[in-house]
């Protein structure tokens, strides 16, 4: 398996410095190894969209599924401004 060039590369300036070298070239190595780190990926969530599903929610929906059961698990969320997927979840028992 191939080394990874730029830890490679960091490894040759980081070696670099322990030779005498005038102050700006020195400064350059330094300012080159800053730049050849990279930013911890940082994750984000994206907002809450929808309601908390709380027991009577879960009731409602089961209710209303049971006198509308053609209608689809969107048209559901929507009526009650949660996820589809929270209905889906609340049908298949994840919710009791």
């Amino acid at each position: 398996m191939k080394e990874p060039k730029i830890p490679k590369a960091r490894k040759i300036l980081e070696d670099a410095l322990d030779y005498q070298m005038d102050n700006r070239v020195r400064i350059g190595i330094l300012e080159a190894l800053r730049l050849m780190h990279r930013e911890r990926y940082k994750r984000v969530r994206s907002p809450v969209s929808s309601k908390k599903i709380t027991p009577e929610l879960r009731d409602e929906i089961k209710y209303y599924v049971r006198i509308r059961p053609r209608d689809s698990t969107t048209q559901v969320a929507q009526r009650f401004g949660v996820n589809p997927g929270r209905v889906s979840e609340i049908l298949a028992g994840d919710y009791d």
